[in-house]
């Protein structure tokens, strides 16, 4: 495995990348032997030093210019981006409001199978499979509010290094 130019994640199709499955070849390395570091490919564009460091020396030129004390803090936001911390908050929402449903299914499910409701055969097994589903896809969202939070904090600490 040798990914020299683009990372695992950034060589990867939409598809790969929403499922994660650009770690089975990853995973798969780790099972047959000890993983190297030249197995992990290389560092992902947006988390390199030397990017966040052009994007970080910008930002400040550019506040400096307005605000001679601007802070750290403010610059590190800038570089790293609001959008990061807005769709990781969104997505971690999205994954709450999801694990929530599979309890109002076991309540109908529950109330079908006491006699208390008439639900179709049809109906019925659109909630199991709700049951089945639902999990998976918050899971997911968890999963990716969880990188893009890991990204934004390699990022932050990138930055400080740099400053």
């Amino acid at each position: 495995m040798d990914h020299e130019d683009k990372s695992l994640e950034d060589g990867s199709s939409w598809f790969s990348f929403i499922w994660f499955g650009y770690l089975s070849e990853l995973f798969q390395v780790g099972y047959e032997r000890p993983l190297e570091l030249h197995d992990l490919g290389a560092i992902s564009n947006g988390d390199r030093a030397d990017v966040l460091y052009k994007s970080f020396h910008h930002h400040w030129k550019k506040e400096f210019a307005i605000n001679p004390q601007v802070t750290l803090w403010r610059l590190i936001w800038l570089t790293v981006g609001y959008w990061k911390f807005g769709l990781a908050l969104t997505l971690f929402a999205i994954s709450a409001a999801i694990n929530f449903v599979p309890v109002l299914i076991l309540n109908v499910l529950v109330d079908y199978f006491d006699g208390a409701s008439n639900l179709s055969t049809v109906q019925v097994w659109l909630y199991i499979c709700g049951l089945f589903v639902l999990p998976l896809f918050s899971s997911l969202a968890l999963s990716h509010c969880y990188a893009l939070m890991a990204h934004a904090a390699a990022q932050a600490r990138n930055c400080l290094i740099c400053a």
